[in-house]
């Protein structure tokens, strides 16, 4: 398990994911390894229409939304990150907790930090918590980090 080399921390733009990024960093600074940064945009729902028609791109909309995550997460490296971390960001599209997970094991990460609190309200009630379903999923050690 140690040392820690490729450290994942996703990243939702929530308070507690950038406290999560926090703690991500110093551990990739303490064990020289290099961080990558997560986002995931979930796919935009579709329902059949019955009658009519609707001229919307789906696919060029969820490049939008890909193409805004990538932006924000540069922006908050920025602000957020020491210039002696080895990082990378990375997009991913889907299922929070499943794509987490399926790039982790992709990427032999050798653990992920993540933030226990992220949406909240109805939207958490109806999806349940992405962390829990990380920690309960993932091949690799996961620490939370809390909110509080």
């Amino acid at each position: 398990m140690l040392p820690l080399k490729k450290i994942h921390c996703p990243v939702d733009f929530s308070e507690p994911s950038l406290k999560a990024l926090k703690v991500a960093e110093e551990l990739t600074e303490h064990f020289s390894g290099e961080l990558n940064v997560i986002n995931v945009v979930t796919h935009v729902p579709t329902f059949p229409l019955a009658t009519t028609a609707i001229n919307f791109d789906i696919g060029a909309y969820e490049a939008e939304l890909e193409k805004s995550a990538m932006g924000k997460l540069e922006e908050i490296i920025k602000k957020a990150l020491s210039d002696k971390i080895k990082y990378t960001l990375t997009v991913l599209q889907g299922t929070p907790a499943g794509e987490i997970v399926h790039f982790a094991d992709t990427e032999k990460a050798d653990i992920i930090v993540i933030g226990t609190h992220g949406e909240t309200g109805f939207r958490h009630f109806i999806l349940g918590s992405v962390t829990e379903r990380v920690v309960r999923d993932a091949t690799c050690p996961v620490l939370t980090v809390h909110a509080g």
